[in-house]
């Protein structure tokens, strides 16, 4: 018996779904039953399943036969269905839970965890103060926790990167993307006024960065050469200081920051111009020319840029990768890459 397989979606969000949809259309592994549905994505998202569905058929106007649904009222419609594997890869904002409890899901794959909060699960449906958004999260839940799930958790997801191998083997429209976005992430941090800057920079910003240059000898010497400077001792300590919320200080924490400032300088040829470390030619002297020439050492290094989450998500689906499988984050990583040739 063939696989019968719903993929719930956020297109239009950023770039990562449909790239995990073009890799699943040009795999030779698409399930001949196939349903995919827009969500209406993560609390006060802008644009609707319908305006999704649209964006996915400019994308992909030779896109497989399928079962492509964007009235998500239509669900409860649907009763005393089997499907072998649902992969989520965006939350499941406005699906009703009547959907999970007339039909049967054999396999779940999220791209993300619930014991603690991700995109994909409650962290999308508001403060727990926001009651009638959790009704709906909660009701989803009592249906699908006793549904046998494998976790893409953000730990490991976070550690397999879009390469420059992978990125090379995409369609134009998909490399300029997402090496825009790459950019952006890249030059600019979370601005150290918001409640989450500490974390998101030193967890997620400062391994990805790094990565970039891991294999780069010149790096090092360049590193050792401005590590000291006065312009990156300055910025260093000023976005350090003016971050709000923060454990207390750390040695360690200021190397970090100096890495990061160092990293993006060495990448572009640019330089900060203020503290913020934000993006844009009013944060960064020479932030388009930058871009330029961090586009060419990313495809000349084969850097590694921002996490796979969804196509990871997509790959350990269609392969029925278990959960004990998703521990060697580089294995993983050489695993997509050939997954393209």
């Amino acid at each position: 018996m063939s696989e019968s397989i719903i993929i719930f979606t956020d297109v239009g969000e950023e770039i990562d779904d449909e790239i995990a949809l073009f890799w699943l259309f040009n795999s030779g592994q698409c399930s001949a039953n196939l349903t995919i549905v827009f969500t209406q994505g993560a609390l006060n998202a802008k644009i609707t399943p319908k305006e999704r569905h649209a964006k996915f058929k400019k994308y992909f106007p030779n896109a497989p036969e399928a079962t492509y649904i964007d009235d998500l009222n239509s669900l409860t419609n649907i009763k005393n269905q089997t499907y072998t594997k649902m992969l989520q890869i965006a939350p499941l904002r406005g699906v009703s839970d009547i959907f999970f409890a007339d039909n049967t899901i054999e396999k779940l794959y999220l791209m993300g965890q619930r014991d603690t909060p991700s995109l994909n699960t409650c962290k999308s449906f508001g403060k727990r103060t926001e009651e009638v958004h959790w009704q709906e999260y909660d009701a989803q839940l009592v249906q699908l926790v006793d549904v046998p799930t494998v976790e893409i958790g953000t730990v490991i997801s976070r550690q397999v990167p879009f390469t420059s191998n992978i990125i090379q083997k995409l369609p134009d429209e998909f490399q300029n993307e997402i090496l825009n976005e790459a950019y952006k992430k890249f030059v600019g941090r979370v601005p150290a006024s918001l409640p989450y800057c500490y974390n998101v920079t030193f967890y997620a910003n400062y391994p990805t960065l790094m990565a970039y240059v891991a294999e780069i000898p010149a790096f090092k010497v360049y590193a050792s050469e401005h590590r000291d400077s006065e312009h990156v001792k300055t910025i260093a300590s000023e976005f350090y200081t003016a971050i709000t919320t923060k454990p207390a200080s750390k040695s360690e924490d200021m190397i970090k920051v100096k890495d990061m400032i160092l990293v993006v300088e060495f990448m572009t040829g640019g330089r900060y111009s203020d503290s913020s470390l934000q993006k844009g030619a009013d944060h960064f002297e020479g932030y388009e020319y930058g871009r330029e020439v961090w586009k060419t050492k990313v495809k000349t290094y084969n850097c590694s840029l921002t996490p796979a989450y969804d196509l990871l998500a997509m790959y350990v689906m269609v392969n029925g990768l278990t959960q004990s499988e998703l521990t060697d984050a580089s294995e993983l990583t050489r695993n997509l890459e050939s997954s393209f040739a």
